[in-house]
């Protein structure tokens, strides 16, 4: 690689790929790696060319914020690489995008790394029934049932959460505390809401756990979306992986993990289990 750009890049990005597109640029100017603190410029308007190539039904992406509003998961990679959020403006970084998927009969997704109960609000009255949405939140008493059947009626047909766990020793290394009764709570105020999916993230494989716990967790997680949601709900399993630059591999130890046990790959260090 020639350049590395860290933080929100997206003018400083397009100003790289500009220049190494002109030939004389191509080839390597210096021996050194250049690194680049990155800058994101005004938004620009998401542009969608050539979709009468791709089979339906389509979904088109669509981002209003930068960075993650939550940003401690010590499994993840924000907590250190990401800048502080940053919130786009809606007419341009979601009503753009909608006008265009609602003229083609698409869907939207979007695609912020967490939106709050507030930002999804404001995300469903710049869209206000014009598409399906989807979007990536985490469990909050602010996901009331006013609050889901608002946003079901602006649209909203997916909404996915991030639970990873229903262990609360599990909870507090992942600095994550969502407590079960919340979590039931949230999937009832969802069955209330017609045509609102919820999808769950939930992971396993964390070495603290005991398998047999991690796997009634699981379960119960699993048992409380099918009890109310029937085929509304979905659980996405996920296996643990400890990634180079999160906070918990800044320090195995603190969360457990015998350092033996690491092996690194090219962009993830993957905890592997001794036999």
């Amino acid at each position: 690689a020639d350049v590395f750009v860290t933080g929100h890049a997206e003018k400083t990005f397009v100003d790289v790929l500009g220049s190494v597109s002109c030939p004389d640029n191509r080839k390597r100017l210096k021996e050194r790696v250049t690194l680049v603190h990155g800058t994101s410029g005004s938004p620009v308007p998401p542009m969608f060319e050539d979709l009468e190539w791709y089979s339906k039904p389509l979904t088109l992406p669509a981002q209003s914020s930068l960075g993650c509003a939550y940003g401690r998961c010590s499994f993840c990679t924000y907590p250190s690489i990401e800048p502080n959020p940053t919130k786009l403006p809606l007419n341009i970084a979601i009503d753009s995008v909608v006008g265009k998927a609602a003229s083609i009969e698409a869907d939207v997704a979007i695609k912020d790394s967490l939106a709050t109960p507030l930002r999804l609000q404001q995300i469903a009255g710049c869209v206000d029934g014009r598409v399906k949405w989807s979007a990536c939140t985490k469990l909050s008493p602010r996901l009331s049932r006013e609050v889901l059947e608002y946003l079901g009626e602006k649209g909203l047909a997916t909404l996915e959460v991030g639970l990873e766990s229903l262990l609360p020793e599990s909870q507090r290394r992942i600095d994550k505390i969502q407590p079960p009764q919340l979590y039931e709570t949230i999937v009832k105020n969802v069955a209330t809401v017609e045509h609102l999916h919820l999808v769950v993230n939930y992971m396993v494989g964390f070495p603290w756990e005991y398998p047999q716990r991690a796997e009634a967790g699981m379960e119960k997680a699993q048992i409380l979306l099918k009890k109310h949601l029937g085929e509304k709900g979905h659980l996405e399993l996920n296996h643990f992986e400890l990634e180079r630059l999160s906070p918990m591999m800044k320090d195995p130890a603190a969360f457990g993990i015998d350092e033996k046990t690491l092996k690194e790959w090219p962009w993830v260090s993957v905890l592997e289990r001794m036999d």
